[in-house]
C-alpha cells in the first residue's frame, strides 16, 4: 500500500520542525531508517508518535513503535487514518 501524499508531507514537516535532529530535507526519503539515518532514539520515537497522534487525531497502536523506516511510518499512518475515516462514515 502506498501512503497519502498529504500524510507524508505532514510527517516530513513534523520531523523537520518539531525535532532538533541533525538531518536535512534530503534525508527525508521513504527508505530512510528512523534510527540509523534520521538519528531518532526510543524517546524521540515516542515523541514522534505522540505528535503524529495529536496532528492526525489518531490513536497509534503499539505495533507502530516497531516500524523501522520513514516510508513504513507514512503507510501505517495513512492506513490508520483511512480506517478512522471509514469508521466515521459508517457510524
Amino acid at each position: 500500500m502506498e501512503y497519502n501524499k498529504n500524510v507524508g508531507e505532514d510527517i516530513d514537516r513534523i520531523l523537520e520542525f518539531d525535532f532538533d535532529l541533525d538531518f536535512d530535507e534530503t534525508d527525508l526519503v521513504d527508505p530512510a531508517d528512523l534510527i540509523n539515518d534520521l538519528g531518532l532514539d526510543s524517546l524521540s520515537m515516542t515523541e514522534l508518535i505522540m505528535r503524529i497522534e495529536a496532528v492526525f487525531g489518531l490513536e497509534i497502536p503499539k505495533e507502530v513503535y516497531e516500524i523501522k523506516t520513514l516510508g513504513e511510518l507514512k503507510v501505517a499512518v495513512t492506513t490508520l487514518q483511512t480506517k478512522e475515516q471509514a469508521a466515521g462514515v459508517i457510524t
